[in-house]
């Protein structure tokens, strides 16, 4: 049965270990003996709710690859020595780098250009150009084409053309970190349940009035019972069979795997009712981290809305914004012309269209009770918690089924111990691999949206690879191979495969290999090959100096009078008269007020 905790967050105490030359400590950061007969590279790793797992297995077959190659006198093969913790995170990255003993850092969060610097003698960083367009087969320790990697593409020609412009230093024209892994914030979907109680919209003739299929009673069954008109229900699949169709989704076309789901945000909130009818609660998030999740959550709706070029403005600051307004009466306003932007004016980028349709969408979820779990403004109520009640709702005996979950797309990851003990108490069927979940394509805000018949993710973290300046020059072959290595088409596969995930770079999966993920990992696969990325890095000169001030904690920041409001989720939950056109307009003013500023 559920195990009732107030917080599922487990503080790992773990001993950072300084490495010397000599060779004295025993033991790493993870408690592993130290090899004396072997070279270690040390490796800091913030896993961001990815867990270190797919790294471990890196470690593995890396030392495996140079267990015979001799890196020191007397010594043999390499020795990898993770330290996964939290410090490799965020500004501190920046004033504590020049203390740690690790070679290769796993980062998010961190300011790139500052870990640059503007001089190259004093750069808190490596210059690894080299890696970064040398063959992918090319061995840095042995000097070497490896036999064993066929890939002869380079890690710049994966890399995304955004990530590439911001990467390759301007001044320079040097590398000196490539992208790590990539989130995105969305709904999480029970398929089962929306199979199991119909949650899907039908196409024109084949479900109820509403839109949705039930049977002559009314009760939330299957569809099969109103493709046949009877009063008994039927699977999911026997409905399928029988001839029922899903309406064609968000993309607005027949076929693609977004049919059945809203594909509007008035059928969203529609949907919304008829779960709620159907003894299920709609939603949950986080309590306690919900103004920072749901604010991620409405960059990801205005990046949809906006699609790749417009919302790419926000960091380019250059090109013509097209669907910028004011509200006026409970509505959007779309100017007569475009604007052109420019660094000067960027701030006018506050007005865009997609940012108050997801403010609209926020209010909405935010105060009506019936869409929302109990605990969801609860700030002892961890994302853990809130993973926790999703996997068991309908399962425990104690609470009703929950239909969606916001939250990143790293969410498996996290609830790996829930997923485990549910296995364990429950059966096999509870595990991680053959719980059926999915995540939802984003309803459109327009019909005209709809119409459009696009998809654009937003990548939530700004992650990366990078080495520390002050590694031995001996010593830095092995840790250019290590980059590399991780980067290798068999890492990013095992490292998608391991996580759910994918990493921020152009690579494919085979069905074989998709095969591998859950339910839920491939249907994040399958909506990253299908929509435009929108990587928030740009080289104009205001982002650069100023890259706190783009991040996505600002985006919705807004000045209404004499107040001033940072999360919007928090501003609607807790004034009840604050309107969204009030919001919205005061975002401008934020903005403008604070642009001369941003040197």
């Amino acid at each position: 049965m559920k195990k009732k905790v107030l917080s599922l967050c487990v503080c790992l105490l773990m001993a950072t270990v300084a490495l010397t030359g000599m060779g004295c400590s025993r033991k790493g950061p993870d408690d592993e003996p130290i090899n004396q007969d072997a070279t270690q590279l040390l490796v800091g790793n913030f896993d961001g709710g990815y867990g270190d797992a797919w790294l471990k297995e890196v470690k593995a077959r890396f030392e495996e690859k140079y267990k015979d190659v001799s890196f020191e006198e007397g010594k043999k093969g390499v020795q990898v020595i993770i330290d996964t913790n939290d410090k490799y995170q965020g500004s501190g990255v920046i004033q504590q780098i020049a203390s740690w003993p690790q070679h290769v850092i796993l980062s998010e969060a961190s300011d790139y250009y500052q870990l640059v610097g503007t001089n190259p003698n004093r750069t808190r960083i490596v210059d690894i150009t080299d890696v970064v367009t040398s063959p992918m087969n090319y061995d840095f320790i042995l000097g070497e084409t490896d036999p064993s990697l066929s890939e002869t593409n380079s890690i710049e020609e994966i890399m995304n053309p955004s990530m590439r412009e911001y990467f390759k230093q301007e001044e320079t024209g040097k590398f000196y970190g490539v992208p790590f892994y990539e989130a995105t914030v969305g709904f999480v979907y029970d398929i089962d349940l929306f199979e199991e109680y119909g949650f899907y919209y039908c196409a024109d003739g084949y479900g109820d009035s509403s839109g949705f299929a039930q049977d002559g009673n009314g009760n939330w069954m299957g569809r099969g019972a109103a493709v046949l008109g009877s009063k008994s229900s039927m699977t999911f699949e026997q409905a399928k069979a029988a001839g029922m169709k899903l309406s064609n989704g968000p993309v607005g076309k027949e076929g693609t795997w977004d049919d059945g789901m809203p594909a509007t945000y008035d059928e969203f909130f529609k949907l919304c009712e008829y779960i709620k009818q159907g003894a299920a609660t709609p939603l949950v998030w986080t309590g306690a981290n919900y103004k920072d999740y749901l604010n991620s959550f409405m960059t990801s709706l205005t990046t949809d809305y906006e699609g790749l070029d417009q919302m790419m403005l926000n960091y380019t600051l250059s090109g013509s914004a097209t669907d910028l307004g004011t509200a006026q009466n409970g509505q959007f306003v779309k100017d007569a012309s475009a604007t052109a932007i420019t660094e000067s004016n960027g701030y006018e980028l506050a007005r865009q269209a997609g940012k108050y349709y997801a403010l609209q969408f926020v209010e909405k979820i935010c105060r009506n009770d019936n869409y929302h779990f109990g605990s969801t403004f609860n700030s002892a109520y961890s994302h853990m918690n809130a993973q926790e009640d999703f996997l068991y709702s309908g399962k425990d005996g104690e609470t009703d089924p929950i239909a969606m979950l916001i939250d990143g797309i790293w969410w498996e990851s996290e609830a790996t111990p829930t997923f485990n003990e549910m296995t364990s108490n429950m059966g096999e069927q509870y595990s991680k691999a053959n719980r059926n979940f999915g995540f939802m394509p984003f309803p459109k805000a327009t019909q005209e949206k709809v119409a459009e018949g696009k998809k654009t993710l937003y990548d939530h973290i700004f992650s990366m690879c990078f080495m520390k300046a002050n590694i031995e020059e001996w010593k830095k072959p092995i840790a250019y191979d290590f980059i590399k290595f991780v980067n290798s088409d068999a890492q990013l596969v095992e490292y998608s495969q391991i996580t759910d995930t994918p990493k921020a770079l152009n690579y494919t999966m085979d069905d074989a290999q998709l095969d591998k993920m859950s339910p839920f990992g491939r249907s994040v696969i399958k909506a990253k090959q299908s929509s435009d990325i929108v990587y928030p890095f740009s080289t104009a000169k205001k982002y650069v100096n100023n890259q706190s001030s783009f991040a996505m904690a600002e985006m919705f920041r807004t000045s209404i009078g004499s107040s001033e409001y940072q999360w919007a989720a928090n501003a609607f939950h807790e004034n009840n008269s604050l309107t969204v056109d009030a919001y919205f307009g005061g975002m401008k003013t934020y903005t403008q007020n604070n642009w001369s500023k941003l040197a």
